[in-house]
């Protein structure tokens, strides 16, 4: 949020500075108990994020309330609504109806305000100021493979979204009466069955209590308002918490490797992971393995965590984003190591606040909400203006003033 600039004696400055560290922790608590979590697509939800949206009219400046790494391309939510895209188009994943690869950020024509982005392999969806789902890219032209639709479309949802989470090949919306519809490729939309979805159906057998609905290129997970996860989809490495069964995934079942709630969720390929609630805060869990889900090395004081296709990074109640995972594209940050153990993960910033993990790629919001990435860049998906690789976190370069 834009802020005014006051003079303080040094007593006065110091007691200020505490009570923005503490007013930001606020808001990652807050968020992290009641939003949604996704990657490769996704988000680590620890700011104030859609209020900033309901808020703010038009500061226009460049401040940033959500991103969202994709597999090679990234999207982000200003502060006043304004969505911006940049990387690969491949498969008109920017939404700017054409299939031109973009290095710098481009402002996606959506007919209202977005609260909230989801990029995701080839898809992108945004849930908008109107609680409306468009979708563009792979998820929205409804044959795999092959160019979606280049500019942002209305979903026929039944009613009001909530949520809304990108798979790549199918994407899910969580509704406001509580209600998950899903659409896409078959056995990846819940319903039960392996046919294609090319409208939203709706998931049957869970409860409607949701809280925080996410989703990358082969399952899909939601946490309800109790604390329980369920999560559907492609369970061949026990992605799903639960031991690989054939046909098995095609409808919501309870995560069994997880014994504890989770107060944040995030997916990759193949991947769950949450960060715990409950008695015993603050830890970070992954399954596979079933058996021994608890990552140690990433100890007790987690507020949010995000996963990518081969690497996991978390913010702590100190805000210090820390990741680890394969860095052979410079996706965990400036080491010169191709791999950094969970055991000893490295921290990348102190002053995180939202965060988002790609195929390859990271992208972190700090406190001025100035957005950073780093990693991967072969399409662009940085927006520094180069398709050069980088380990060290860069700004993203937005248009001048940002404006409409």
């Amino acid at each position: 949020m834009p802020m005014s600039c006051w003079c303080f004696n040094p007593e006065s400055q110091r007691l200020l500075r505490a009570g923005l560290v503490l007013c930001a922790v606020f808001w990652a608590v807050a968020a992290c108990n009641d939003s949604s979590t996704t990657t490769i697509g996704g988000s680590a939800p620890l700011d104030a994020g859609e209020a900033d949206v309901r808020v703010v009219q038009n500061p226009r400046t460049c401040q940033v309330s959500r991103v969202s790494a994709g597999a090679t391309h990234t999207c982000a939510v200003l502060v006043d609504g304004q969505t911006f895209c940049w990387g690969a188009n491949d498969e008109a994943q920017l939404g700017m109806g054409d299939l031109v690869l973009r290095a710098l950020p481009v402002r996606v024509p959506l007919p209202k305000l977005a609260l909230e982005v989801r990029a995701s392999f080839g898809s992108t969806c945004a849930r908008t100021a109107d609680n409306q789902i468009y979708c563009w890219g792979r998820v929205a032209g409804g044959l795999p493979g092959t160019p979606g639709i280049s500019k942002p479309t209305l979903v026929p949802l039944p009613g009001n979204s909530s949520a809304v989470a990108t798979g790549g090949d199918h994407a899910c919306a969580m509704l406001t009466d509580g209600r998950v519809f899903c659409w896409g490729r078959g056995g990846l939309v819940g319903d039960g069955t392996v046919v294609e979805r090319l409208m939203p159906v709706v998931v049957e057998g869970l409860p409607l209590l949701g809280s925080s609905l996410v989703a990358t290129s082969d399952h899909t997970c939601l946490r309800t308002a109790k604390g329980e996860l369920l999560c559907w989809g492609d369970n061949t490495t026990g992605a799903l918490g639960v031991a690989p069964v054939l046909g098995g995934g095609l409808s919501p079942a309870a995560v069994a490797a997880f014994t504890v709630t989770p107060s944040s969720v995030a997916v990759g390929p193949g991947q769950t992971c949450i960060v715990t609630a409950g008695d015993a805060p603050g830890r970070v869990l992954c399954t596979p393995p079933l058996a021994t889900p608890e990552r140690i090395g990433w100890g007790n004081n987690n507020l949010g965590i995000t996963v990518g296709q081969s690497h996991v990074c978390t913010i702590d109640k100190d805000l210090k984003f820390r990741c680890a995972g394969a860095n052979d594209q410079g996706q965990v940050g400036p080491d010169p190591r191709l791999l950094i153990p969970d055991d000893a993960p490295l921290e990348v910033l102190t002053d995180a606040t939202f965060m988002s993990a790609g195929a390859a790629h990271t992208c972190a919001i700090r406190t001025d909400r100035s957005l950073w990435c780093w990693g991967r860049n072969t399409e662009g998906q940085l927006g520094i203006g180069t398709v050069l690789n980088t380990n060290t976190p860069t700004p993203v370069v937005f248009p001048s003033g940002c404006p409409l």
